[in-house]
């Protein structure tokens, strides 16, 4: 019998479609409940129980506070330990020794590839790009990022700096000024910089001055994201469904490729011409880096480039909203990073921003309490797992290093929860601004944030490059501050940290503005 207030609010049939889509929708929750406790690691700690009654039916818990859960697991545990997530266990190493054991493991046993699967839908949302034996070891993307985008960073840097003062006024342009202070959303600043450094130097100035691709391009990154997290709490069924049908709804996706496509079959056709004219950027330097008839289809290039481009426009904004929040909670950095950035800049080195020492270590521990994700190194078991320590994992479940936990682990960073800017700079003072030999994009066991040493994220230097000339051009141009200092930030989505997207900033333009060459 249907209830009062159901019949009250909905027709008879409508009531009726809605209980059988609750009801079915409970007993998959069940069947999926009772597989993750099947599939149970063995041998460790648990963080819950996957068929207790707060969990049978929903995810809520999860969902909005898994970052929280996991410290607060990883404080009470102190050693490797296992949590119930959306559809199967996540295993968080925590020992040293069992961190390096899945850093080192190899991709048929926990795999890097079939966790970024499972969780972005890539068939589906990348314009059907696949990890495939195309490029079985990802050597494309990794000399694409690793080798020519790094060798041509500071040949990029005049481009990037135009990208980043054009998306700061921008801004600026629709901001509200009050006081000769102009108030600008915090996400809208950093997603504006980083889409038009990103267009520049992915796609060339040609897409990049296109203002119906950056639309587009800007869409689709956000069908990307409603995509993934949707499939992620339905049955994997319905992802072949769900997942097109979103990136169908606004075209986005197919509109960017009808961009990209035509530069590239251009490319194609010149590749080889010693009188081609000269091209800098990853769609140049993604053909070259495709050897075999496959890699180098019209096809697959547009969707390697696809694939490229949404990584970096989904990470980097994020990254740089945190350093500027950073900024603003420890204002008493911003003269002595302003200061070294005038003394560097004045040299005028080709590599001048390798050489500012203070603001490598100014992000590297803004990232270490800022980490965009609670986990990284998320690996798949593909197989039976054992850990030298005796944890026995089954396939199916997935495999992490709880970041955000050993990044604010005491025993490895003394007073974790303090922000020192030059933590990671040599205890010598007369060292400080020269040979120091921590860099941001360092990694290490004990620094999951660009993931494993063996396996490390390829366009780390293009990042952090470009937080630095981003930073730079700020603190030299503007005077900036949080509008409510005391206000939230950011929120939890499953493990990822995300800024909010109501927090704004109130810029004010320097009266002495530094134009980078030695002179104000």
């Amino acid at each position: 019998m249907l209830s009062p207030f159901v019949k009250r609010c909905f027709p008879n049939d409508v009531a009726t479609t809605l209980y059988w889509f609750l009801g079915a929708f409970g007993m998959w929750r069940i069947l999926v409940i009772l597989c993750i406790h099947r599939n149970r690691p063995r041998r460790l700690p648990f963080r819950g129980k996957c068929y207790s009654p707060k969990n049978l039916l929903n995810n809520f818990s999860f969902i909005r506070d898994a970052p929280a859960q996991i410290l607060q697991s990883y404080r009470v545990f102190g050693t490797t330990f296992a949590i119930p997530a959306l559809s199967e266990y996540q295993v968080l190493a925590c020992d040293l020794s069992d961190v390096k054991e899945v850093c080192e493991s190899k991709e048929d046993v926990l795999s890097f590839h079939a966790a970024m699967t499972d969780r972005l839908q890539h068939k589906h949302t990348m314009y059907g790009f696949e990890h495939n034996d195309v490029d079985p070891h990802n050597s494309v993307a990794g000399r694409t990022l690793k080798v020519l985008l790094r060798m041509n960073l500071a040949f990029l840097r005049p481009s990037i700096e135009a990208r980043i003062e054009e998306g700061i006024a921008s801004s600026v342009s629709r901001g509200q000024a009050s006081e000769g202070w102009t108030s600008v959303s915090a996400f809208e600043l950093a997603r504006n910089i980083t889409e038009r450094v990103n267009c520049e130097v992915f796609l060339g100035a040609e897409l990049a001055n296109k203002p119906d691709f950056a639309k587009a391009a800007n869409r689709y990154n956000q069908d990307v994201v409603l995509a993934m997290e949707l499939c992620r709490q339905l049955p994997a069924i319905f992802s072949p469904i769900i997942a097109p049908a979103i990136m169908r709804w606004s075209g986005a996706m197919n509109k960017v490729a009808a961009f990209i496509t035509p530069v590239v079959e251009e490319r194609l056709r010149q590749f080889g011409d010693p009188n081609a004219p000269e091209h800098r950027d990853c769609i140049q330097w993604t053909i070259e880096s495709s050897h075999t008839d496959a890699q180098r289809s019209l096809k697959r290039l547009v969707q390697q480039i696809i694939a490229i481009l949404f990584a970096a426009s989904h990470q980097m904004p994020m990254a740089l909203i945190y350093a500027v929040y950073t900024l603003c909670i420890h204002p008493e950095y911003v003269e002595a990073l302003r200061e070294e950035a005038r003394q560097v800049l004045k040299k005028n080195e080709e590599d001048s921003f390798k050489e500012m020492h203070l603001l490598d270590s100014f992000l590297r521990e803004s990232a270490r309490l800022n980490p965009l994700d609670a986990l990284s190194i998320q690996r798949k078991v593909m197989v039976p797992f054992k850990l030298s320590s005796g944890i026995y994992i089954p396939a199916g479940n997935l495999i992490a290093v709880p970041q955000q936990a050993i990044l604010r682990n005491g025993n490895v960073y003394p007073n974790p929860e303090q922000f020192d800017a030059m933590r990671f700079l040599p205890k010598d003072d007369r060292q400080r601004y020269e040979g120091a030999t921590t860099k941001f994009t360092d990694v290490d066991h004990a620094y999951p944030y660009w993931g494993s040493p063996k396996k490390a994220c390829p366009g780390r230097w293009y990042v952090s490059s470009t937080l630095k000339q981003a930073l730079v051009f700020l603190i030299c141009n503007y005077d900036f501050k949080l509008a409510e200092p005391t206000a939230e930030r950011s929120f939890y989505w499953t493990t990822a940290i995300v800024p909010r997207f109501g927090t704004r900033l109130l810029l004010k333009k320097r009266s002495d503005v530094w134009n980078g060459n030695g002179s104000h």
